[in-house]
């Protein structure tokens, strides 16, 4: 049965607590980045967390090792990636005199201009907190390796880091980052782009890790959109609505989390079910979208629902968020940096993802119908159309009672790619996840991964029903 860990907590050292420049900042010139409407939409919201577990032979896990090898080779390339990724040293502003906030760097002051770096030893047990798929443990043994990013009413980080060293097992690299600043795609170009420059110091950053950083003419916001955002997003009984503070995940004791692998083989099966099953919708439409997403993103909401045993009645808020990039017109390099996300949530009836697939309408193919709709949506409506207003979003949870399932992350981004030298992940964690979030599978069979948390009993039904 699933229950949090029973482990004492550990003693974890802070080491050093530094800022890291970009090595090579185009001039002393003060620079300002502006946001775009995509930015503005994720204003308010809390910082997005990914931890990154390394497992390296005890010769390479020493402290010795670490503070003479491993750690300078990591600050060096971090300072020669932020040259490229020069919005990300900078810090989040909002000046009276300006109607929205912006991306301030300043290389001469010490206030701005680098990205916060935590250094720590803990004494856990790595191989327990990058342990294998299904693995059930507390949502919160995590946290102490989770960088904070610093934020205040008047300014904001746009990323932080914190490289932990476990001795004799590996090391962690936690990142955070801003939402106003970075969607998924691009916090994951710059870390793996950061991952290069490790393992091949003196070569070129490949043009696919090298970002697209021009915001001068790429994204428009003729109906000012952005300003909509931003009173939406403003933060109930805080008078001062240009407050940079920003809110921080917080897990509830009693959650566990935990990360299922659906392999190819699986995933197959899971397809040949959803051809086969009857739909209740319209027999002239046909259900063409049988991606490895959909087919993952339903089985996750069919589970999720009977974990939570959820009443028949009811509805479930579910919705994602899709690359804008190539939907805009003009459209956008895959390496723009910055938020390009276009989102659609729905409304899903509980009582037909509760019944077996053999009924007609029921299960996993009702679930794959509707995410199915809800693509073709989106990709009529094409770049035409941002987000959703946060106001339509929030009725939709209250009438949801707000059970909302969505995804973070993507199995595209190839975060198990992220090699600094001393090989890839054993496991990335997003531990900011309010449902669920995907990646590919870290062997590279094609699989998914898809990690939640969930209450302990809640979990063990969602595993055995995953499973099956």
């Amino acid at each position: 049965m699933a229950s949090a860990d029973s482990l004492n907590p550990v003693t974890q050292v802070q080491l050093e607590l530094c800022h890291i420049p970009p090595a090579l900042p185009p001039s002393d010139d003060i620079l300002t980045f502006p946001l775009t409407v995509f930015d503005l939409y994720w204003f308010r919201t809390p910082p997005v967390e990914r931890l990154f577990f390394y497992p390296l032979p005890p010769r390479n896990s020493t402290l010795d090792f670490f503070t003479y090898v491993l750690l300078p080779s990591l600050k060096l390339s971090l300072s020669a990636t932020l040259s490229h990724f020069l919005p990300l040293a900078a810090t989040l502003t909002w000046p009276v005199d300006s109607p929205k906030p912006f991306l301030l760097y300043a290389p001469s002051s010490s206030a701005v201009g680098g990205v916060p770096l935590t250094v720590s030893q803990s004494a856990a047990d790595f191989h327990h907190l990058a342990s294998d798929v299904s693995q059930i443990r507390s949502a919160d043994l995590s946290r102490p390796f989770v960088p904070v990013l610093p934020s205040t009413d008047s300014s904001a980080a746009v990323v932080a880091l914190q490289i932990t060293l476990f001795p004799g097992q590996g090391f962690c690299v936690g990142m955070t980052c801003h939402h106003a600043v970075l969607d998924g795609k691009s916090a994951s170009l710059f870390f793996k782009a950061w991952a290069h420059s490790s393992k091949f110091p003196t070569a070129a950053l490949p043009q696919e890790l090298t970002p697209f950083l021009d915001r001068s003419f790429v994204v428009h916001d003729p109906d000012d959109m952005g300003r909509a955002y931003l009173d939406c997003r403003a933060q109930p009984g805080n008078p001062d609505r240009r407050s940079l503070k920003l809110p921080r995940f917080t897990f509830a004791p009693e959650l566990v989390r935990a990360t299922f692998l659906l392999s190819r083989e699986r995933l197959q099966t899971l397809r040949q079910r959803a051809m086969m099953t009857k739909t209740t919708t319209s027999s002239s439409r046909k259900m063409t979208r049988l991606s490895s997403f959909v087919l993952t993103f339903a089985h996750s909401i069919v589970c999720i629902v009977k974990a939570k045993r959820l009443s028949a009645e009811g509805v479930v808020h579910v919705g994602f968020m899709a690359d804008a990039r190539g939907r805009l017109r003009p459209s956008l390099p895959a390496n723009y940096l910055g938020n390009c996300l276009i989102g659609k949530s729905a409304l899903m009836e509980v009582k037909p993802l509760l019944e077996e697939e053999e009924e007609e309408g029921g299960g996993m193919g009702f679930a794959v119908e509707r995410i199915s709709g809800m693509i073709d949506e989106l990709e009529e409506e094409g770049g035409r159309r941002l987000t959703e207003i946060p106001s339509t979003f929030d009725g939709k949870m209250e009438a949801s009672r707000g059970v909302f399932i969505g995804v973070a992350g993507s199995p595209r981004f190839g975060l198990y790619e992220a090699d600094f030298g001393w090989g890839k992940p054993k496991h990335v964690e997003v531990t900011s996840a309010a449902s669920i979030s995907m990646a590919e599978c870290r062997d590279g069979s094609n699989g998914i991964e898809v990690g939640l948390a969930l209450i302990a009993d809640q979990m063990d039904f969602f595993s055995s029903s995953f499973a099956g």
